[in-house]
């Protein structure tokens, strides 16, 4: 699913007072994250995406797309990157296969960027993005599922909430 700019411009403007940007490498059936990922970089963001090594996701810094090679998954993921530490991450920007009014976000079920995430929330913003078609107005939830702080598709930004 292509990014639109209408996307773009909105995410832009919530990560704008941040240098360390976490971003996930999109799948086929997620909003593709590659163009963002090269304006990110041309911008002079640091880029920082997940590998995933066992059960966990290891954030590391990239400084072009082309360090990406297919790992679990078959997702793109750097081989050998240097790892950023959690705390120094500015912002995350996270996928989803659904996401609702409370900002709640339904993963693939592994629960990856739960367990990722669980030590950031209320700490640092946690943006969801989707396509409209993937809004619905209510999802259940488990009780380690981590809600967004923001969730941002084409038509809309759900709680615009008070990012410095």
């Amino acid at each position: 699913m292509r990014m639109s700019e209408s996307h773009k411009k909105k995410i832009f403007k919530l990560i704008k007072p941040y240098k360390n940007i976490f971003i996930y490498v999109s799948k086929d059936d997620e909003i593709d994250t590659k163009n963002f990922i090269e304006e990110l970089l041309a911008k002079n963001y640091t880029v920082i995406v997940p590998k995933i090594e066992n059960d966990d996701l290891i954030p590391m810094k990239i400084s072009s797309f082309d360090e990406l090679k297919p790992g679990k998954y078959n997702i793109l993921e750097p081989s050998n990157a240097p790892i950023v530490k959690k705390e120094d991450i500015d912002v995350f920007i996270i996928p989803g296969t659904k996401f609702d009014e409370s900002r709640n976000r339904k993963g693939r079920g592994r629960g990856y960027f739960d367990r990722f995430l669980a030590d950031v929330k209320g700490k640092k913003p946690i943006i969801g993005i989707c396509m409209q078609k993937q809004l619905t107005s209510k999802i259940d939830t488990k009780p380690w599922d981590i809600p967004m702080d923001v969730v941002v598709s084409e038509e809309k930004t759900i709680d615009w909430c008070d990012l410095p």
